[in-house]
């Protein structure tokens, strides 16, 4: 769950960094933002799917605990979103849309294959 949360907040802090370079240059792509968008795009699409299905099993794991991403996953979506204007191939397009995580079309990682466990905390020893 420590990952999840740690990549949600890298790509965050990522997103930031790309509006930021964007608003500086009138919010046209320049070759500043498609060197970014090149070296991100593969990262991007494997979380894509992987955090879906990562909350997904959080969730079926322990049902009642909520799981809280605050703006971390609002700024993934805008990333994705991003990401998304720069990119011809209409598979790939959908990916970054989040378009293919209802389980209708074969996705290529292997997040789907995890089967969820209930994490047991343990108190440190004394």
């Amino acid at each position: 769950m420590r990952a999840y949360f740690s990549m949600l907040w890298l790509f965050s802090d990522i997103q930031n960094g790309r509006a930021s370079l964007l608003a500086t240059n009138k919010n046209k792509r320049d070759e500043a933002i498609e060197y970014l968008d090149k070296g991100l795009i593969t990262v991007v699409l494997e979380y894509v799917c992987t955090f879906y299905t990562i909350k997904a099993k959080m969730i079926e794991a322990d049902p009642n605990e909520e799981v809280f991403e605050g703006s971390y996953g609002d700024h993934f979506s805008e990333l994705c979103a991003g990401l998304a204007e720069g990119v011809s191939d209409d598979t790939t397009r959908r990916m970054l849309l989040r378009v293919h995580v209802n389980n209708t079309e074969q996705c290529l990682c292997g997040c789907h294959t995890v089967r969820p466990q209930r994490t047991v905390r343990r108190a440190a020893a004394a």
